[in-house]
């Protein structure tokens, strides 16, 4: 049986601001706050305090420095690329559908990559 986290903070950009909608209304019981990727870099302490799972959708650029953020904050990190992001939709072989990307997202089984 798949769990779902109960709760998300969901990392957008402007391309990507669109997803929040849909990530908002999930069917998984996933609890969502959001925060753009501008005011996460603002403040990135405060914004990520009692996070542990954060969902990002933007560019390579934006995702890399989530990653850092992950590695220093501690907490898990899903992808929803952009679908011109193709090198990376392979590389971690992530759905290119939408409802899919949510779905994987929101999934509390993770696999620790060593980046």
């Amino acid at each position: 049986m798949t769990t779902y986290v109960n709760s998300a903070l969901f990392v957008y950009s402007e391309k990507t601001e669109a997803l929040l909608e849909p990530l908002q209304n999930n069917n998984f019981g996933t609890q969502l706050n959001a925060i753009s990727f501008d005011s996460l870099l603002l403040n990135p302490q405060a914004s990520l305090e009692g996070v542990e799972h954060v969902i990002i959708a933007g560019t390579l650029v934006e995702t890399k420095a989530v990653f850092s953020l992950a590695l220093e904050y501690d907490f898990s990190l899903a992808l929803i690329p952009e679908k011109n992001e193709k090198k990376l939709i392979k590389f971690f072989n992530l759905p290119k559908e939408v409802d899919k990307s949510i779905e994987l997202a929101c999934r509390e089984d993770s696999l620790a990559i060593d980046l």
